[in-house]
C-alpha cells in the first residue's frame, strides 16, 4: 500500500480498515474521510469502547521522516492539549508508528463559518459579533499560556447547531516574543506578520477582527488581486469602515489598527471592549440572539456536518483516495523552493531594509509557496479500491499540560520530550486498548457527553484549510533548520566582524516626561547593549536578548527624541519615542465642604498639576490663587447644595476628580425694624441678613413669631406677646440659628 492514501471504513470480515499509510490508530473505527490537504488528512471515527465520535488528522510516513515536519506537528498536539477550553476544540490523544502520526481530538458536529460565508453571506450583527466573541475567549485562553494562534480565519472557527464556536487548527502557532518564518493567510493575518517580527497577541486580534468585518459585510476588508497588492492594503490604506454597522465601527477600527500597539493588547481585552459596546448597540440579550441566528446558520447546512453523510457498511467496498503529490522531480523542486523561501528570508533579515520593504518581498515568496502548495494538492490522481491491512507497531504519545520550568518558558519554543511520556507497544492484529486510554490528555470516555454533544471541523473545508496551514507552516519551519544551519556555518567561517545593531520598532511609542516607562526595543544584533539612548539621555536596561532590549526610560523634555542602542560593534539607526506630559492626578482637597455662597479656598494636591488652566467644581470654574506641579489653591465659585467633582484640566488632559460638598451656610441677620412693641405682641418686623430662605421659626426671647414673608435676605415676622424688657430675635434654617439681633418690648398704654 502506497504511504500517501487513506482509508475508510471496513472489511467484510468487520476487522477494521488501515487510515493513512496503511495503519490506523488503535482503538478507534474510521468511519469515512473529511478532508485533506498537503501534510495529511483528517477522517471521522469512532472510539470502540465509548462510542464517542472524534476526528483524526493523520501525517504522512514521508513528512514523520522529516524531524522539522514531525517536531511541527506535535507541537500542535501539545497546543492543543495544555489549552483545556470550551472555546478551544479537545486533544484526546497523540499516536505515532513508522508509518505516520495522528492527533486524536474532539469532533464538532457543526461546519466552518468559511462554510456559512460562502452558502449564506454576511451574518446578522449579532451573530458576526457572537462568532468574534467565542474566538476571542479561545484565543484568550492561548494567550495567557503564552501562544499566538497566528492564522485565525473564516476557516478555522467551527460552528456547531446550538451557535457555539469552536477554535480550531494550531498548526503555524508560536510563543509569544518568538520570531517564527513568516507565515500565515494574507487576507486576513496582520501586516507585521510577514515581516518576521516577534509573534503579538496583538496579531491574533487583527485576524479575528479582519474575519469579524467578513462576518458583517460579507466580504474580507481588502481583496488585492495579488499578494504584494494585499500586503500594500494591509500595511497602508484605511480599513473601508462604510459597510460596517456605525455602532461596530470603532471596533474593527480598533482591532485592525496598522501598529500592534495602537490595536487591544489581547484577546481578554478586546472581549471585555466587544461586550459593552455589543451591549449598547444591541441590548443585553444580544448573544442570546446572535446564538440563536448562528446556530440557525449552521443547521441550514447541516448535509455538510462530518456526521451527515453515511459511514462505510460493514460489507462494503471502500474507496482509497490517491493523493500522491506528484512524482520525485517535483518534490524535489518544490523542497528546494522552500528552501530558497527560507533563505531568502534570512538575506532580508540582514540586509537592513525598512520593515515595509522586507514585508512586501516575504509577501511574494509566500505567494510562491501557496502557488507550490496548490500544484501539490492539484496532483491527486483517480480513485482506487482498498487492500488489506498490516499489523503496525505503534508508538502513544501522551501529551500532558505544561507545566514548564522556567528556563522552558524561556526559550520560546514547546518540547514534546519534556512534557511528553514515549509508550511503545507491538501487537499482532490487535492493539492494545487500555494504554490507550491511560495515555490519552482527555479520553474519550471518560468525556464523552462532552465530546459528543459539542462535535470538530467542518467536512472538507476545515480539514483542507487545516491540511495546507501545516503544510506551509511546515515547511517553512522544515527550510528554517537549513537557512539557520547555513547562516551559522557562513558566519563561523568567515572573518569578518559582527554586524552592527539594527532597530526594527519600538514599544510603546511615547511615555511620561518624568521617565520610567519601560520600553520594548525589538531588531537584530541587540545583545550585549552597552547603552539605549533617549536622545542623548540613557536609559535603564533590563533585558537584553540578540533581538530584544527592555529599558526604562529616563526623565526628558516634551517631544520626540531618538532612540539608539549601542553594543561592542556600533550604533544602531533611530526609531522615535515622544515624551508626553501626563495628565495631572489629584491626590486630596481640603476642606472637602464649603458654603454655596462660594468664596472657600481650597487646597488641591497632587502631580503634574502645572500649568492649569481651569478647575471645575461640577462644571463650575474656580478661581485659581496659585498653582505649582504638586499644588493648586482656588476658590470655589457658587453652587446649589450638594456634592460635585472637583478636577484639574491642564494641556495635557483632565485628571480625576476628588469630591466637594456645597452646604447651605446658617443664616446671618444684619438688622431689625422696629427694633421695640408692644408687650401685648402685634408687632409687624423686618428681619434683614443673608441665607434667611427656608427659615422655619422667628424666636422672640423663646416665644415664636408668625412669619408673612421669607426670602433669601428679608423675613416678615408678626411679634408674639411678651413681658416688658428686651428679648434676643434669631432666624432659625435647616442650616442651623442665627446670631441674635435685640427687640425690646415696651407698655403702651391707651
Amino acid at each position: 500500500m502506497r504511504d500517501d492514501t487513506v482509508v475508510t471504513g471496513q472489511h467484510g470480515n468487520g476487522n477494521r480498515h488501515a487510515g493513512v499509510a496503511g495503519w490506523s490508530v488503535p482503538d478507534y473505527t474510521e468511519l469515512k474521510a473529511l478532508g485533506s490537504g498537503g501534510s495529511g488528512d483528517v477522517v471521522l471515527a469512532r472510539h470502540d469502547a465509548s462510542g464517542t465520535a472524534v476526528a483524526i488528522k493523520y501525517m504522512r510516513r514521508k513528512l514523520l521522516a522529516d524531524p522539522q515536519w514531525a517536531g511541527l506537528f506535535r507541537t500542535e498536539a501539545q497546543v492543543l492539549a495544555i489549552l483545556d477550553d470550551p472555546h478551544i476544540v479537545r486533544l484526546y490523544e497523540y499516536v505515532e508508528c513508522r508509518s505516520g502520526a495522528a492527533i486524536v481530538m474532539e469532533l464538532v458536529d457543526g461546519v466552518s463559518v468559511r462554510e456559512i460565508l460562502t452558502h449564506q453571506g454576511a451574518a446578522t450583527p449579532e451573530a458576526a459579533l457572537v462568532v468574534l466573541q467565542g474566538s476571542l475567549l479561545g484565543l484568550a485562553a492561548a494567550h495567557r499560556r503564552g501562544i499566538v494562534h497566528r492564522d485565525y480565519k473564516p476557516e478555522n472557527v467551527l460552528v456547531d447547531g446550538n451557535g457555539d464556536s469552536k477554535l480550531t487548527d494550531f498548526g503555524i502557532a508560536a510563543r509569544t516574543g518568538q520570531e517564527p518564518v513568516a507565515a500565515g493567510s494574507l487576507m486576513y493575518a496582520p501586516p507585521e506578520q510577514f515581516a518576521g517580527t516577534p509573534a503579538s497577541p496583538a496579531g491574533d486580534v487583527y485576524a479575528a477582527t479582519a474575519t469579524f468585518y467578513e462576518c458583517l459585510t460579507g466580504r474580507p476588508p481588502f481583496t488585492g488581486d495579488t499578494a504584494e497588492r494585499l500586503l500594500y492594503q494591509h500595511l497602508t490604506e484605511p480599513v473601508p469602515l462604510d459597510p460596517v454597522p456605525e455602532p461596530l465601527r470603532p471596533l474593527v477600527a480598533a482591532g485592525m489598527a496598522k501598529e500592534p500597539e495602537n490595536r487591544p493588547a489581547d484577546a481578554a481585552t478586546f472581549v471585555t471592549a466587544l461586550n459593552a459596546i455589543a451591549s449598547r448597540a444591541y441590548g443585553p440579550d444580544w448573544a442570546e440572539r446572535g446564538r440563536s441566528h448562528l446556530g440557525e446558520a449552521a443547521l441550514l447546512l447541516a448535509a455538510l456536518w462530518p456526521t451527515a453523510a453515511p459511514a462505510a457498511l460493514q460489507g462494503s467496498e471502500v474507496e482509497r483516495l490517491n493523493l500522491s503529490q506528484g512524482s520525485q522531480d517535483e518534490l524535489e523542486s518544490r523542497h528546494l523552493l522552500h528552501l530558497w523561501h527560507l533563505r531568502h528570508l534570512q538575506h532580508l533579515r540582514h540586509r537592513h531594509l525598512s520593515p515595509v520593504a522586507a514585508t512586501v518581498a516575504a509577501a511574494a515568496t509566500v505567494a510562491l509557496l501557496a502557488a507550490g502548495a496548490a500544484l501539490a494538492v492539484a496532483g491527486n490522481s483517480s480513485a482506487k479500491l482498498s487492500a488489506s491491512v498490516h499489523p503496525t507497531t505503534v508508538q502513544q504519545v501522551t501529551l500532558q499540560p505544561l507545566v514548564a520550568s522556567a528556563s522552558h518558558a524561556s526559550s520560546g519554543s514547546f518540547s514534546p520530550s519534556v512534557a511528553a511520556g514515549f509508550h511503545s507497544s507491538s501487537s499482532g492484529s490487535t492493539f492494545p486498548g487500555s494504554s490507550s486510554a491511560s495515555a490519552s490528555s482527555s479520553s474519550p470516555s471518560s468525556g464523552s457527553s462532552s465530546a459528543s454533544s459539542s462535535a470538530p471541523s467542518s467536512a472538507s473545508s476545515s480539514a483542507s484549510s487545516s491540511a495546507s496551514s501545516s503544510a506551509s507552516s511546515s515547511a517553512s519551519s522544515s527550510a528554517s533548520a537549513s537557512a539557520s544551519s547555513s547562516s551559522s556555518s557562513s558566519s563561523s567561517s568567515s572573518s569578518s566582524p559582527p554586524p552592527a545593531p539594527a532597530v526594527i520598532g519600538i514599544s510603546p511609542t511615547s511615555g511620561s516626561t518624568g521617565g520610567g516607562t519601560a520600553v520594548t526595543i525589538t531588531g537584530t544584533n541587540l545583545a550585549g547593549a552597552t547603552g539605549v539612548s533617549f536622545g542623548g539621555a540613557a536609559g535603564t536596561i533590563s533585558a537584553d536578548t540578540g533581538t530584544q532590549i527592555t529599558v526604562t526610560s529616563p526623565p526628558g523634555n516634551a517631544g520626540a527624541v531618538d532612540i539608539t542602542v549601542t553594543t561592542p560593534s556600533g550604533t544602531s539607526n533611530a526609531e522615535q519615542f515622544t515624551y508626553v506630559v501626563p495628565p495631572p492626578t489629584l491626590t486630596g482637597i481640603s476642606p472637602t465642604s464649603g458654603s454655596t455662597n462660594g468664596k472657600t479656598l481650597v487646597t488641591l494636591t497632587g502631580t503634574d498639576l502645572t500649568g492649569a488652566t481651569s478647575v471645575s467644581f461640577g462644571g463650575a470654574a474656580g478661581a485659581i490663587s496659585t498653582d505649582t506641579g504638586t499644588q493648586i489653591t482656588v476658590f470655589s465659585p457658587p453652587g446649589d447644595a450638594g456634592t460635585v467633582d472637583v478636577t484639574v484640566t491642564t494641556p495635557s488632559g483632565t485628571s480625576g476628580a476628588e469630591q466637594f460638598t456645597y452646604v447651605v451656610p446658617p443664616p446671618a441677620l444684619t438688622g431689625i425694624s422696629p427694633t421695640s412693641g408692644s408687650t401685648g405682641g402685634g408687632t409687624t418686623v423686618t428681619i434683614t441678613g443673608t441665607n434667611l430662605a427656608g427659615a422655619t421659626s422667628v424666636s422672640f426671647g423663646g416665644a415664636a413669631g408668625t412669619i408673612t414673608a421669607d426670602t433669601g435676605t428679608q423675613i416678615t415676622v408678626t411679634s408674639p406677646a411678651g413681658s416688658a424688657g428686651t428679648v434676643n430675635v434669631t432666624v432659625t434654617t435647616p442650616s442651623g440659628t442665627s446670631n441674635a439681633e435685640q427687640f425690646t418690648y415696651i407698655v403702651i398704654i391707651q
